[in-house]
């Protein structure tokens, strides 16, 4: 998954992206993370990749946390198939 993201912050920081993926069952199957590292005010993309899921229809939800644990992002989810 391309995961877009735009800092709000004015100095260079480091965040963890978290995507985690729920079945249609609600369940969760799948914890991915991906680093960013965007300057003040950039735009950036951080990948997370899902490994070993079946086909189906699943949602996920994204959100970045600094490397402090301090949340630097809203939650976001979104549906997809494989």
């Amino acid at each position: 998954m391309e995961i877009p993201y735009t800092s709000g912050l004015n100095t260079t920081s480091i965040g963890i992206v978290f995507m985690v993926v729920h079945n249609y069952l609600g369940q969760t199957v799948e914890i991915s993370t991906s680093v960013l590292q965007p300057a003040a005010g950039a735009n950036g993309t951080a990948y997370a990749i899902a490994f070993g899921l079946a086909s189906g229809m699943y949602s996920g939800t994204f959100f970045v946390v600094g490397t402090s644990g301090v949340a630097m992002s809203t939650t976001t989810t979104a549906s997809f198939t494989i």
